[in-house]
């Protein structure tokens, strides 16, 4: 895929990537550009779960989603349609959505036709929007709206670039809890995790589930792949959820070899991943703690081929 000129003369790469002032792209392939696409979505969904005061629907979320991957969050932000939604005016935000129908002053068809369909998702949502803004929260507090994930992949070098680059802010996870995730194992995942497993486990997560996000990363033998964002809750440990950051280590450890073979890559990334975590958040290794050590999930999780202290000695090592 080449870098091409979008409606309004922007250069654009892959689905709909504007190119921002540092990136540099000649050619990516369909897997890079799906995982900027990700990345992209990633953005779009935790601007409209940020911004918006107000419970929406699915469908009122997914419309959002569309509209902000396409203006930028910046713009939802200073827009009127935000303003209106946040004081409960949902009726107002069709209307809205058709008034940004120009690029580059001009008013272009296919903006004029993306916005009629957000308008008309918008719609199939307003048939059971919430009565009241206190009678809609029973069904945020249930399910959550989804939070999004990063889709990203590193190496244990990178993810402590990428790390650095975080601010907990908002929430400050008090330990981190290992989980494996036994269906798949790392004999069903012959090379690890794809961006595509990624999205599968986000609409599981989402759309099976039902729940307002998943684990933070997910742990292969090549590499260390973000989820959930890393500076807000996930789900993946019950009543640990709210302290807690989650890592999934792919395999069945009550099968497979954690200490040699594919097993012992695996441990080593997610060894270097828990490390760089707690040196980052001033974490004491020794409160890692095991899935199956909380008393409310019935998982034996991970298996007994998980040692977690010999786990924790080595996370000490990794940090010396």
């Amino acid at each position: 895929m080449h870098v091409y000129a979008d409606p309004a003369g922007y250069p654009t790469i892959g689905v709909g990537h504007l190119i921002k002032p540092g990136e540099v792209f000649d050619t990516i392939t369909e897997e890079e550009a799906l995982q900027i696409l990700a990345q992209d979505l990633a953005v779009a969904e935790n601007a409209v779960g940020k911004m918006v005061q107000v419970p929406l629907t699915q469908n009122q979320f997914e419309a959002l989603v569309s509209f902000v991957f396409n203006v930028g969050s910046g713009n939802f932000q200073k827009s009127t349609l935000l303003k209106l939604l946040n004081q409960g005016r949902y009726d107002a935000v069709p209307g809205e959505l058709a008034k940004w129908r120009k690029a580059g002053g001009r008013i272009l068809p296919g903006l004029v036709a993306r916005r009629r369909r957000e308008g008309e998702l918008w719609g199939e949502g307003q048939e059971s929007s919430p009565a009241s803004p206190t009678e809609g929260m029973v069904e945020q507090t249930r399910a959550g709206k989804w939070k999004g994930i990063v889709g990203l992949a590193f190496t244990p070098e990178s993810f402590r670039e990428y790390v650095k680059g975080l601010a907990w802010d908002d929430w400050v996870p008090e330990f981190i809890v290992l989980h494996h995730t036994e269906d798949p194992s790392l004999a069903m995942r012959p090379n690890g995790f794809t961006l595509q497993h990624i999205l599968d486990l986000q609409a599981y997560y989402r759309d099976d589930c039902g729940w307002s996000a998943g684990p933070h990363l997910f742990v292969d033998d090549k590499q260390i792949w973000v989820f959930t964002p890393l500076t807000t809750p996930g789900v993946h440990a019950n009543s640990w959820n709210s302290r807690t950051l989650g890592v999934e280590m792919l395999g069945d450890y009550r099968r497979e070899p954690f200490g040699e073979g594919r097993g012992s890559m695996v441990k080593a990334n997610a060894v270097a991943a828990v490390a760089i975590l707690c040196e980052a958040l001033g974490l004491d290794p020794e409160t890692i703690m095991l899935h199956r050590e909380n008393g409310e999930t019935e998982h034996y999780c991970p298996g007994d081929h998980v040692y977690k202290q010999e786990f924790i000695r080595l996370v000490k090592e990794y940090g010396a």
